[in-house]
Protein backbone atom coordinates (compact mmCIF):
# COMPACT_ATOMS: atom_id res chain seq x y z
CA UNK A 1 0.00 0.00 0.00
CA UNK A 2 2.79 2.42 0.90
CA UNK A 3 4.46 1.72 -2.47
CA UNK A 4 1.27 2.68 -4.33
CA UNK A 5 0.89 5.87 -2.30
CA UNK A 6 4.51 6.79 -2.90
CA UNK A 7 4.20 6.20 -6.67
CA UNK A 8 1.03 8.35 -6.63
CA UNK A 9 3.00 11.10 -4.88
CA UNK A 10 5.81 10.83 -7.44
CA UNK A 11 3.30 11.10 -10.27
CA UNK A 12 1.99 14.40 -8.92
CA UNK A 13 5.51 15.67 -8.24
CA UNK A 14 6.42 14.94 -11.87
CA UNK A 15 3.27 16.73 -13.03
CA UNK A 16 4.12 19.78 -10.93
CA UNK A 17 7.65 19.71 -12.32
CA UNK A 18 6.30 19.79 -15.89
CA UNK A 19 3.95 22.67 -15.07
CA UNK A 20 6.82 24.52 -13.39
CA UNK A 21 8.97 24.15 -16.53
CA UNK A 22 6.15 25.49 -18.70
CA UNK A 23 5.52 28.39 -16.32
CA UNK A 24 9.21 29.33 -16.35
CA UNK A 25 9.12 29.49 -20.15
CA UNK A 26 5.93 31.55 -20.14
CA UNK A 27 7.40 33.97 -17.59
CA UNK A 28 10.62 34.28 -19.57
CA UNK A 29 8.89 34.96 -22.86
CA UNK A 30 6.52 37.39 -21.18
CA UNK A 31 9.38 39.32 -19.62
CA UNK A 32 11.07 39.57 -23.01
CA UNK A 33 7.76 40.78 -24.44
CA UNK A 34 7.80 43.64 -21.94
CA UNK A 35 11.23 44.88 -22.98
CA UNK A 36 11.64 48.47 -24.16
CA UNK A 37 12.28 47.38 -27.76
CA UNK A 38 9.10 45.30 -27.86
CA UNK A 39 6.98 48.07 -26.41
CA UNK A 40 8.48 50.66 -28.74
CA UNK A 41 7.72 48.46 -31.76
CA UNK A 42 4.18 47.95 -30.50
CA UNK A 43 3.59 51.66 -29.92
CA UNK A 44 4.67 52.52 -33.44
CA UNK A 45 5.25 56.09 -34.53
CA UNK A 46 2.27 57.64 -32.77
CA UNK A 47 2.60 61.18 -31.48
CA UNK A 48 3.44 61.19 -27.77
CA UNK A 49 0.51 63.49 -26.90
CA UNK A 50 -2.15 61.77 -28.99
CA UNK A 51 -4.46 58.99 -27.93
CA UNK A 52 -4.46 56.33 -30.60
CA UNK A 53 -5.52 52.75 -30.98
CA UNK A 54 -1.82 51.81 -30.82
CA UNK A 55 -1.65 53.37 -27.34
CA UNK A 56 -4.69 51.41 -26.23
CA UNK A 57 -3.31 48.20 -27.73
CA UNK A 58 0.00 48.81 -25.98
CA UNK A 59 -1.74 49.27 -22.64
CA UNK A 60 -3.85 46.14 -23.09
CA UNK A 61 -0.79 44.19 -24.21
CA UNK A 62 1.23 45.32 -21.18
CA UNK A 63 -1.64 44.49 -18.81
CA UNK A 64 -2.14 41.01 -20.27
CA UNK A 65 1.57 40.22 -20.50
CA UNK A 66 2.40 41.54 -17.02
CA UNK A 67 -0.50 39.55 -15.56
CA UNK A 68 0.68 36.39 -17.34
CA UNK A 69 4.19 37.00 -16.00
CA UNK A 70 2.97 37.48 -12.44
CA UNK A 71 0.76 34.40 -12.54
CA UNK A 72 3.54 32.30 -14.05
CA UNK A 73 5.96 33.38 -11.35
CA UNK A 74 3.32 32.50 -8.74
CA UNK A 75 2.91 29.07 -10.36
CA UNK A 76 6.67 28.47 -10.27
CA UNK A 77 7.02 29.52 -6.64
CA UNK A 78 3.94 27.64 -5.45
CA UNK A 79 4.85 24.48 -7.37
CA UNK A 80 8.37 24.42 -5.98
CA UNK A 81 7.15 25.17 -2.46
CA UNK A 82 4.43 22.50 -2.67
CA UNK A 83 6.84 19.90 -4.04
CA UNK A 84 9.40 20.60 -1.33
CA UNK A 85 6.82 20.47 1.46
CA UNK A 86 5.26 17.27 0.13
CA UNK A 87 8.63 15.54 -0.13
CA UNK A 88 9.59 16.73 3.35
CA UNK A 89 6.30 15.54 4.81
CA UNK A 90 6.58 12.16 3.11
CA UNK A 91 10.15 11.59 4.27
CA UNK A 92 10.07 13.05 7.76
CA UNK A 93 6.46 12.57 8.77
CA UNK A 94 4.72 9.96 10.86
CA UNK A 95 3.04 6.74 9.70
CA UNK A 96 0.63 7.53 6.86
CA UNK A 97 2.35 10.78 5.99
CA UNK A 98 2.85 9.71 2.37
CA UNK A 99 -0.92 9.50 1.95
CA UNK A 100 -1.29 12.88 3.65
CA UNK A 101 1.40 14.40 1.38
CA UNK A 102 -0.34 12.96 -1.69
CA UNK A 103 -3.69 14.40 -0.64
CA UNK A 104 -2.14 17.81 0.01
CA UNK A 105 -0.34 17.91 -3.31
CA UNK A 106 -3.50 16.86 -5.16
CA UNK A 107 -5.43 19.75 -3.60
CA UNK A 108 -2.73 22.29 -4.34
CA UNK A 109 -2.03 21.03 -7.86
CA UNK A 110 -5.63 21.77 -8.87
CA UNK A 111 -5.16 25.43 -8.00
CA UNK A 112 -1.74 25.53 -9.65
CA UNK A 113 -3.14 24.01 -12.85
CA UNK A 114 -6.00 26.51 -12.96
CA UNK A 115 -3.73 29.50 -12.44
CA UNK A 116 -1.32 28.17 -15.06
CA UNK A 117 -4.21 27.81 -17.51
CA UNK A 118 -5.21 31.43 -16.87
CA UNK A 119 -1.61 32.55 -17.47
CA UNK A 120 -1.50 30.67 -20.77
CA UNK A 121 -4.84 32.21 -21.77
CA UNK A 122 -3.49 35.68 -21.02
CA UNK A 123 -0.44 34.99 -23.17
CA UNK A 124 -2.75 33.91 -25.98
CA UNK A 125 -4.75 37.10 -25.58
CA UNK A 126 -1.59 39.23 -25.66
CA UNK A 127 -0.57 37.45 -28.86
CA UNK A 128 -3.99 38.36 -30.22
CA UNK A 129 -3.26 42.01 -29.44
CA UNK A 130 0.07 41.75 -31.26
CA UNK A 131 -1.68 40.18 -34.21
CA UNK A 132 -4.27 42.96 -34.16
CA UNK A 133 -1.53 45.60 -34.37
CA UNK A 134 0.85 43.96 -36.84
CA UNK A 135 -1.43 41.85 -39.03
CA UNK A 136 -4.61 42.84 -40.84
CA UNK A 137 -7.78 42.39 -38.79
CA UNK A 138 -9.32 39.71 -41.01
CA UNK A 139 -6.27 37.51 -40.52
CA UNK A 140 -6.40 38.17 -36.78
CA UNK A 141 -10.01 36.99 -36.60
CA UNK A 142 -9.08 33.91 -38.63
CA UNK A 143 -6.15 33.12 -36.31
CA UNK A 144 -8.34 33.53 -33.23
CA UNK A 145 -11.01 31.28 -34.73
CA UNK A 146 -8.43 28.59 -35.49
CA UNK A 147 -6.91 28.77 -32.03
Amino acid sequence: EIERQYSHLLLYLDRLSAITSQAVLVAGFSIVGLSADSLQALGGDADPGSESSADLCTQVYVLLTASATALSIWVVWTSLHTSNKAEQLALEGHQGSVAHASAAIVRQSRTITRVHTVALTLVGMSLGVLSWVFVDHATTFLLCAVI
